[in-house]
């Protein structure tokens, strides 16, 4: 009798619900054995084998081996088809799931689009069955391999699959047991794949309370080695902004973002001409202040509040600069240095909220003279700022009235943006004594209306978006700012009547 003939007869000795099973073990062996045939034998023995697996409770070890072996067949046909049937053994048996699983899971390396398709099925058929046991088998994976394309893949099909599990599989105890995993992993595996991990955490329904969210970034610290030295390279810079844009969701009134603040002023600021050396090197430079400026309304009280507000009033020295000399021959002032507003917004933003902690780092009696001296530079400032809101407004309400490229006008509408920013954390600083109650939206953040809102009542007067919509009967906001850097190549118009913009027709520079 042909052997694919034979396999037929056996199955329906075996499915005869008139036999007893337990009386024909012999020919459940012989389906087994065909793993090894040919083709059809093959094909047949991945449906056969798991159909009769629930009659032979003696055989399941037996039955696995057999059906593992058409699993790693070299004919991709009988793999997949050895695939679809494989989660029936964790159906009859769970003590399988996580074997099975971690099997599963290495076959996440094939490149065959369809044979992927079915291991991806598979996996998620068994988390169905167990949760526990299945990401079990996926976690030795990540944490054990030494193949990166298996811990990659494992790591995607997590991040991708598991949210759109239903929630009653999910559950707390289930993301709880995820947490410990990945907790478990990290130690183990490269700065991509806990970057690649990371999502995974932040999607759980637990990542919204505040224990998780300080867990998570207590890991994120761990990520980034606060505790070493910062050694400049763009690959070290890169990860480093990586790492703190992670932690960024979490920072709020309860979580703070001292331990980053303090790092990125104590040691990477430090080194921020080596930085502006490196490829790519300005735009990392203005990463890193503008991430500072982000984290720093989170701050808390510290004993390194008032070494960090020195280094960052050193910085910002360097970029504002002391009122020009006259020019004795012709009357005139001579040119001024470009400045990089940007860079100016986002270290006074900071400077302002490390002063919240350590006031007296400008109001001591024997810090006067540094006061006077970076009162001097600020009202140098606030003269060419206050003529460039005036030309920049001016500009935005004519590109109304013509055709305009909408880059351009957003790029008009944040550099507006900044310059009412520096002017207002400027009025801060000149109060006597200095006050840091006035709500600022960093000029690349959306404006949300509790931010209007709050501006409008603490400084208690219309914001420049409502006075342009106002005195002009603009039916839109001009404010809302697109993402990514600002442009290099956007140049101020001089304002009569100031000396600030009076390089002529090019005027500044707007970084």
């Amino acid at each position: 009798m042909d052997k694919v003939d034979k396999l037929y007869q056996n199955y329906d000795i075996l499915a005869d619900p008139k036999n007893k099973p337990s009386e024909h073990e012999e020919l459940y062996l012989e389906i087994i054995q065909a793993a090894k045939g040919d083709t059809s034998e093959k094909m047949l023995a991945c449906q056969f084998i798991p159909r009769f697996l629930k009659d032979f409770p003696n055989l399941t070890e037996t039955a696995l081996d057999g059906q593992l072996d058409l699993i790693e067949d070299d004919d991709v046909a009988i793999r997949k088809h050895a695939v679809k049937y494989l989660p029936s053994f964790c159906k009859e048996s769970k003590k399988f799931i996580t074997k099975i699983s971690d099997i599963l899971t290495q076959m996440l390396q094939s490149e065959d689009s369809g044979e992927l398709a079915t291991v991806q099925t598979a996996l998620i058929t068994i988390l169905k069955i167990d949760m526990k046991a299945t990401l079990e088998g996926i976690f030795v994976q990540i944490s054990s391999t030494e193949e990166d394309a298996i811990r990659k893949r494992a790591i995607q099909f997590l991040c991708t699959k598991f949210k759109f599990l239903s929630p009653e599989l999910t559950t707390k105890e289930v993301e709880e047991f995820v947490l410990e995993k990945c907790k478990g992993a990290f130690p183990v595996i490269g700065g991509d794949d806990f970057l690649n991990l990371m999502p995974l955490l932040s999607n759980l329904k637990i990542a919204k309370t505040i224990s998780v969210q300080q867990t998570l970034v207590n890991l994120i610290v761990e990520q980034a080695e606060l505790d070493e030295e910062f050694l400049p390279s763009p690959d070290n810079v890169a990860g480093f902004l990586q790492c703190v844009r992670l932690a960024l969701p979490y920072f709020s009134a309860y979580i703070s973002s001292t331990p980053f603040a303090n790092y990125i002023c104590l040691l990477v600021i430090t080194k921020l001409k080596e930085i502006e050396e490196l490829e790519g090197g300005a735009e990392l430079s203005l990463d890193i202040i503008k991430l500072l400026a982000e984290l720093s309304p989170f701050l808390s009280e510290d004993e390194q509040n008032k070494e960090c507000a020195e280094i960052i009033h050193k910085v910002l020295l360097e970029y504002i600069p002391l009122p020009l000399p006259a020019d004795v021959e012709n009357g005139c002032q001579s040119d001024e240095p470009d400045l990089k507003f940007t860079h100016i917004e986002c270290l006074l933003f900071v400077f302002s909220h490390f002063l919240k902690h350590c006031p007296e780092f400008l109001t001591a009696a024997d810090n006067s003279q540094r006061f006077r001296d970076l009162k001097a530079r600020l009202q140098f400032l606030a003269r060419g700022v206050q003529s460039g809101i005036k030309t920049f407004r001016e500009s935005l309400v004519s590109n109304k009235s013509k055709e305009t490229k909408a880059e351009e006008t957003k790029m008009k509408a944040i550099a507006l943006r900044t310059m009412n920013n520096i002017n207002t954390l400027i009025k801060d600083l000149f109060r006597t004594p200095p006050t840091f109650k006035t709500s600022v939206t960093l000029s690349w953040k959306p404006v949300t209306t509790a931010n209007v809102a709050v501006k409008r009542e603490s400084e208690g007067m219309i914001s420049e978006e409502k006075k342009m919509k106002r005195d002009y009967k603009s039916g839109r906001e001009l404010y809302q700012p697109p993402g990514g850097k600002y442009s290099t190549n956007i140049h101020f118009p001089p304002s009569r009547g100031s000396n600030f913009y009076s390089r002529g027709r090019g005027g500044k520079r707007f970084y």
